[in-house]
């Protein structure tokens, strides 16, 4: 009888250790999935900003080359600052390769807790003043393309901005929106794989 009592509190004390793995392993998964989705999207900006980068050097540096200073500062301005976008999202990813799984629970909740924070940061006022100062490189170049086009492309071209910063202004918000929820996400995750 006492053997049986034994082997039956064993045989549960193994169960219920199995589950626990089982379920471990499950959040795990999902966190590593969570940081997958993130990553997915930086590459796509990554593609994005390239293609753009390769688009305005070839329009504006190769075949219709801007001579004025103001012309020149402007194009420098509009690449410049998508080249700076993309080694933010380079390290980024980076950084969030850096996040070693094998790590205690805890120092990977903390660990992801800093990748946040620092997306964050690039979301706020660092892709605020990228935006702003790509804005200030396309109004450099109105006054050089103003006397190669007509008045009413000039004013097109112009009056075409706002509204196109606007809508690009929201999709990134909604970017951001979505790239912050997967991480809160992955911080709830690793936070129930803590406990």
């Amino acid at each position: 009888m006492q053997d049986e009592l034994f082997e039956l509190k064993q045989s549960w004390k193994k169960e219920q250790s199995d589950a626990k793995e089982s379920m471990h392993t499950d959040w795990s998964k999902q966190a590593t999935a969570k940081r997958n989705a993130s990553l997915v999207s930086q590459y796509a900006t990554i593609v994005i900003l390239s293609c753009t980068v390769l688009l305005i050097y070839l329009f504006l540096v190769r075949w219709y080359p801007y001579s004025t200073i103001a012309g020149k500062t402007g194009v420098g301005l509009m690449i410049g600052t998508l080249l700076i976008r993309i080694l933010i999202e380079v390290f980024s990813i980076r950084k969030a390769r850096s996040i070693k799984t094998w790590l205690s629970a805890e120092a990977y909740t903390k660990a992801t807790i800093n990748y946040r924070s620092f997306r964050k940061f690039v979301h706020g006022p660092v892709t605020i003043s990228i935006v702003v100062i790509y804005l200030v490189g396309f109004y450099l170049l109105m006054p050089e393309f103003s006397r190669h086009a007509p008045l009413w492309l000039t004013v097109l071209c112009c009056a075409s901005v706002p509204p196109g910063a606007f809508i690009m202004i929201h999709q990134i918000r909604k970017g951001i929106k979505k790239e912050m929820a997967i991480l809160q996400d992955w911080i709830k995750l690793n936070s129930m794989l803590d406990s």
